[in-house]
């Protein structure tokens, strides 16, 4: 029902709404159409806009002390149109009250008496005029004669009493026929008008002559004489019992729909999410006390009426919206998508403000074009996806962006190069020179405190725009950002070197590194990601092979390095497939007290283009092209057949030192395929010993090697370390890995060629190794007084070209006789002595 008499209303009648102050809420389509104002022109205006000055100031302070003190008014207003046109209205102005009695607003209902004023301007000039009206408009006349107290009540004032025709009034008898609650009111509104002379209008509750409830409106005033006495008292009645049926009628259908609004704000309360409506014209009508909490930069644009585009703009104003952009015209861009959004809606959006928090906005079109929003607070499951982006794409460890992270990374500054937004760019790639060594020595939360400090101080010299990754291990690369040249770049890695000098203070006491860098420099997109990262491994590569702690920058002989060692890589895999070009032999060893023979190491060559690559030179090139497993296998197999042949006819060979590499050690059949080999040709396992460069013990899967260690210290083998002080390798790993005898690295051993060269480094590592009982070998012995000094300083076993050299597997047996005979050469001379010294005595 309460709809039904609304839209009547809206379809039939002139309405309109105001808060106490007279400020216009609302107006429907008559009320624009009759004054001529659009409704943007009057909502928020006061009604002062539409004052006809027609009234005296009073006439509006009676009318809104009525209305504000809870009761409804009735009468004529005569208001001004936009083109200055007099309009008169015969109005009825209801107050609004909220759940607590309080009069909110006021609620206008008007019905245009314009023409009706008009007529009345020129039918009052005449008295039978007016008497015929009063008749036409139910108005009953009456007048009293204060002297006298002759009371004179017309036809009409005598049918609205329903009364005969022929009564005769008298005043107290007109007073009881109001009802008795109203007859304090009339007695005084008459005794205060014969007083001072004002006027009286009433609406009062009568009781006719046959008993009938009415209303009747009652209106008075005085006639005074010259002295300013009251003579007459002259006034009209009127049966208003419909009009009042009908404010009853509408009072209820406000209270109804008042109850309703405020169920449905009771409803919109309880929800935690901001909800909020707007109408066609995308003004409020309403929303929760959330929706205001929720935009408290704007809550006070927040009110019914208000358009949607002006809640934005305070918003903005105040830098509400976090994804609007900082200036004006991104503002004005994201406003423009906002407001096309809200006339369209998508599913969803979100939406993120200056305090933080992420909204999820649904909003949903009706048909008629009301519009209903809800924002739901989703800033724990952003903080949460965060979270997991976070653990995707960075390095838990050092919070720097992971391996693939970096990639998408270098893709996007690729294409930026590519668009033109980017005029340079520099990868720089680097690990820690060493690092192994101290997670061997310290365990490795220390490692990681360096690795952690290491990110700490690369991003304090990095610019804005750089980005840096740990790609894995102690491995780390950044990327400097619009730098022009390699001056300017190197100015960054400068920066970087000299933060790394400060000892980096542990939980075992400082520590410092030193790192090697490879740089490639980017001036377009041309050449992919993948690449420049393998030239900046190339250039890596480079730094460490110039003595590490520095840096190189990528350049074209690089890339014809890189050709050429994949040319190389391919020439040997065809070598090794058929032995084509290598030479297998045997490296003798003797005792560096005695000179006699003690065993053989195994060496391999190989011959390619007019080069030959020695047993250093060919295995770094095959660890490097990953071939490593495939040669020492070869030289293993050739070395154990020369050697089992010449052991299969009683001819003692003493030790053989086959060197493995730490790819071959690191596979699961690499004991069996040793064993294979051994029991194959006839060798005991105490007479092989398998020797391992020193930097196989600082190599990431130590845990391999070392069970591979184990599992040939069972079986019998020896276990030696070659190139022995290359590296700060661990005493404790030596120990654990139960390291047999060391060869020392040739760098050390060449240098004391010369008599006056320092010799505290070599002393110290043969005093290490002999206190762990390590026997200590040393190769490239050159010269007696070399061999002197080696021998003196306690290693127990010497080759090199003074010992003699690399011995064919063919030869072995020869060389072998040849020995012999220089032996037996030896003794004879000292048997002779013998037997001639005891034939004399």
């Amino acid at each position: 029902m309460a709809d039904a008499h609304k839209r009547a209303l809206e379809g039939h009648s002139i309405v309109s709404m105001s808060d106490t102050k007279g400020v216009i809420t609302y107006a429907n389509h008559k009320f624009c159409a009759v004054m001529g104002f659009s409704r943007e022109e009057l909502i928020g205006h006061s009604y002062d806009l539409i004052n006809s000055k027609q009234h005296a100031p009073e006439f509006f302070e009676n009318l809104w002390a009525v209305v504000n003190g809870g009761e409804s008014w009735v009468g004529e207003v005569c208001n001004r149109t936009r083109n200055g046109a007099l309009v008169w209205f015969d109005t009825i102005v209801v107050p609004l009250f909220d759940e607590n009695g309080a009069v909110t607003g006021h609620f206008s209902l008007r019905k245009d008496i314009t023409n009706r004023k008009t007529a009345e301007e020129k039918l009052l000039r005449s008295e039978q005029f007016q008497l015929d009206i009063a008749a036409l408009a139910h108005i009953g006349r009456w007048s009293l004669n204060l002297k006298t107290g002759a009371l004179y009540w017309s036809e009409e004032t005598k049918r609205i009493h329903e009364v005969p025709t022929d009564y005769e009034p008298k005043v107290s008898e007109g007073i009881n026929f109001y009802a008795p609650e109203a007859r304090s009111a009339i007695t005084h509104a008459i005794e205060t008008a014969i007083k001072d002379g004002s006027s009286w209008d009433l609406e009062l509750p009568l009781i006719t002559a046959t008993g009938r409830s009415i209303w009747a409106r009652a209106v008075g005033h005085a006639v005074c004489d010259e002295s300013g006495e009251a003579t007459t008292l002259i006034g009209a009645f009127q049966d208003i019992t419909e009009r009042k049926l009908a404010e009853d009628v509408l009072r209820e259908e406000v209270t109804q729909r008042h109850s309703t609004e405020q169920l449905l704000r009771d409803v919109l309360e309880t929800i935690p999410d901001a909800v909020a409506a707007y109408d066609s014209d995308d003004r409020l009508i309403i929303c929760n006390s959330a929706y205001r909490e929720t935009y408290a930069a704007s809550a006070d644009a927040i009110v019914p009426g208000a358009t949607f585009e002006s809640i934005l703009r305070r918003g903005l104003e105040r830098g509400q919206y976090s994804d609007a952009g900082p200036d004006l015209e991104s503002q004005e861009a994201w406003l423009k998508e906002r407001l096309a959004h809200h006339k369209n809606p998508p599913d969803q959006l979100t939406q993120r403000l200056r305090n933080g928090t992420w909204l999820q906005v649904r909003e949903h079109r009706s048909p008629t074009g009301t519009t209903v929003g809800v924002r739901t607070d989703i800033t724990t499951l952003k903080r949460a996806e965060d979270e997991l982006r976070k653990v995707a794409e960075t390095d838990q460890l050092t919070g720097l962006l992971n391996r693939h992270s970096f990639r998408l990374a270098l893709d996007v500054l690729l294409e930026e190069l590519e668009e033109g937004g980017r005029i340079g760019a520099c990868i720089a790639l680097f690990d820690i020179d060493h690092f192994k060594p101290i997670n061997d020595a310290y365990g490795h939360d220390v490692g990681d405190e360096v690795l952690a400090e290491i990110a700490k101080r690369l991003n304090d010299v990095l610019g804005p725009d750089d980005f840096v990754a740990r790609l894995g291990g102690d491995e780390f690369v950044f990327v400097l950002v619009d730098r022009h040249d390699h001056q300017s770049n190197e100015q960054e890695i400068i920066a970087f070197f000299e933060a790394l000098r400060k000892p980096i203070d542990t939980r075992a006491g400082l520590i410092v590194v030193n790192v090697s860098v490879g740089l490639v420099g980017i001036k377009d997109s041309s050449i992919p990601s993948r690449r420049l990262m393998k030239y900046a491994d190339l250039a890596q590569y480079r730094a460490k092979h110039e003595g590490r702690g520095r840096w190189h920058w990528f350049a074209d002989d690089d890339v014809a390095r890189m050709n050429h060692e994949a040319e190389l890589a391919q020439a040997l895999t065809a070598s090794l497939q058929n032995t084509e070009n290598l030479s297998f032999g045997l490296l003798p060893v003797v005792g560096s007290q005695t000179a006699e023979l003690v065993g053989f190491s195994g060496e391999v060559s190989w011959a390619h283009q007019g080069q030959v690559y020695n047993s250093s030179d060919l295995t770094a090139l095959a660890q490097k092209t990953g071939q490593g497993p495939m040669l020492y296998t070869k030289a293993m197999e050739v070395a154990m057949a020369s050697v089992g042949d010449v052991q299969s006819r009683g001819i003692e060979t003493g030790q053989l030192w086959l060197i493995a590499g730490p790819n071959q050690l690191k596979l699961e059949h690499f004991v069996g395929t040793l064993e294979s080999m051994r029991e194959r040709f006839g060798l005991e396992a105490s007479t092989v010993t398998i020797a391992v460069d020193e930097a196989v013990l600082t190599d990431r899967s130590s845990g391999a090697i070392d069970k591979t260690f184990g599992e040939l210290g069972l079986l019998g083998y020896r276990v030696a370390v070659d190139r022995f002080g290359s590296v700060a390798s661990s005493l404790t790993r030596l120990q654990r890995s139960n390291v047999h005898a060391v060869r020392l690295d040739r760098a050390l051993t060449d240098e004391l060629m010369d008599p006056d060269a320092n010799d505290r480094v070599v002393r110290g590592l043969i005093a290490m190794a002999s206190a762990l009982d390590i026997e200590v070998l040393a190769g490239g012995v050159a010269s007696p007084q070399h061999a002197a000094r080696l021998a003196s300083l306690g290693c127990v076993a010497l080759q090199g070209p003074l010992i003699g050299p690399t011995i064919s597997s063919t030869d072995l047996t020869s060389y072998l006789a040849d020995q012999a005979r220089r032996k037996l050469a030896l003794l004879l001379p000292e048997r002779a002595a013998s037997n001639a010294q005891e034939d004399a005595a």
